[in-house]
């Protein structure tokens, strides 16, 4: 024990006899584990804000639908007994409010052109419960009941394709019940903006009171439920549960609905893993190269302390501390300053509008807030400080060639 406190201490007062060596070290160790951490919330902030925008813009928690809708979304495909379905759904733990649509792909017109949409008929009583939509409005309203010509909410990126404005004429084609096309006029009562130009440009909505009637159906026909839950992490859960329970209709979390948001995360993870090695790769190069002059500059050292009575062994034990020393210090180091930038720059948030047209089109905001990521830190730390020591068996075993009498000689 009286060896391993004095190789222990020695390493110790090594460390800062040569300050300017030691503080290189632990610069680049806290800058990897820094730049680590950023990237990781930043990636993780930029993931989520493109998860939530899509639950609360359009997707929702979970959905449910009639057995056989994702083969063919036929239109007289629509939920059975929807009073019953909508008791069960309130029920299961986990549940905030639902509401059901009438979803149909059709057409809309101008002078401009045609292009296919998904029409969407919605009661924005209780659609504003679970989507917020009506929150994205840049110009009129959101579906304001009329007497005359039904309105249509129509996206940013649809208008401006087909030139249109406020009260413009949009001819709407859908599919009658009885299996016939058709089409309604609407005018253009508001228009939207989201962070997807995907979905902007693809999509309508009106009232369902309005479209239920222009198809020939009922005022309870719906062929799509949305859900919001207390927590998107439920959502698995919750839709399984549901789904057992209601054998007439298949119930969905969002993650099965749009497998592409899962996917995300997933591909997030593997880009992680690859630009977080190789910051971590570089920066141990640059750790082993100071490693490897710092055992040439302190040959005569070495040489003294083998020559004293300090085995081979020793002489490596202490090279080894002396790099976990250094760990110690540069990890907390890093991680402090990656959380600090994380909270910081989580507040004030990233312009990336000078890409954002680009960002958009995969529905991602321009402005991006990194997170916290306390779940990561302990783990870079760890695979950085190992790939230090990893680095410092060169230099370590470097030592162990020195011959004392030529060491000691060394000027």
């Amino acid at each position: 024990m009286d060896t391993l406190r004095i190789i222990i201490t020695i390493a110790w007062r090594n460390l800062w006899r040569s300050k300017v060596r030691s503080s290189v070290v632990i610069i680049a160790m806290a800058m990897g584990i820094w730049a680590s951490i950023f990237l990781t919330g930043f990636s993780i902030g930029m993931n989520d804000q493109r998860t939530d925008s899509a639950l609360s813009t359009y997707l929702g928690f979970a959905q449910v639908h009639a057995e056989g809708w994702k083969e063919d979304a036929a239109v007289d495909l629509t939920i059975p007994n929807v009073t019953a379905v909508e008791t069960k759904l309130e029920e299961q733990e986990g549940y905030v409010a639902h509401s059901s649509r009438i979803v149909q792909n059709g057409s809309v017109s101008s002078s401009y052109g045609m292009m296919g949409v998904q029409i969407e008929g919605v009661d924005p009583a209780t659609d504003t419960l679970v989507c917020d939509l009506n929150t994205r409005i840049i110009e009129g309203e959101y579906l304001p009941e009329t007497r005359r010509v039904p309105m249509a909410y129509v996206g940013e990126s649809l208008a401006k394709e087909l030139k249109l404005e406020l009260g413009s004429r949009l001819p709407i084609g859908f599919q009658h019940m009885e299996g016939y096309p058709t089409e309604a006029l609407f005018r253009v009562g508001g228009i939207f903006k989201t962070v997807s130009t995907a979905f902007d440009k693809s999509t309508v909505q009106i009232r369902k009171e309005d479209f239920a009637a222009l198809m020939g159906g009922g005022p309870s026909m719906a062929h799509e439920i949305i859900v919001k839950l207390d927590d998107k992490e439920k959502a698995r859960e919750y839709a399984s549960a549901v789904d057992a329970m209601l054998p007439d209709v298949i119930v969905e979390s969002w993650q099965e609905v749009s497998p592409d948001l899962g996917y995300a995360d997933d591909m997030m993870a593997f880009s992680l893993y690859i630009f977080i090695g190789i910051i971590i790769f570089a920066i141990t190069f640059g750790i082993l190269n100071t490693m490897l002059m710092a055992i040439l500059e302190r040959r005569r050292e070495l040489g003294m302390l083998m020559a004293v009575g300090m085995n081979k062994r020793r002489t490596f034990f202490m090279i080894m501390v002396e790099t976990l020393f250094l760990g110690c210090v540069g990890a907390p180091i890093g991680i402090l300053i990656g959380h600090v930038s994380l909270l910081i720059s989580g507040k004030t948030g990233f312009d990336l509008s000078a890409v954002g047209e680009g960002l958009s089109a995969y529905g991602m905001d321009s402005f991006i807030y990194p997170v916290p990521v306390p779940g990561y830190y302990l783990g870079i730390s760890v695979i950085v400080v190992t790939l230090t020591l990893l680095a410092s068996l060169v230099p370590a075993f470097r030592a162990l060639k020195l011959n004392p009498v030529e060491a000691i000689r060394t000027v």
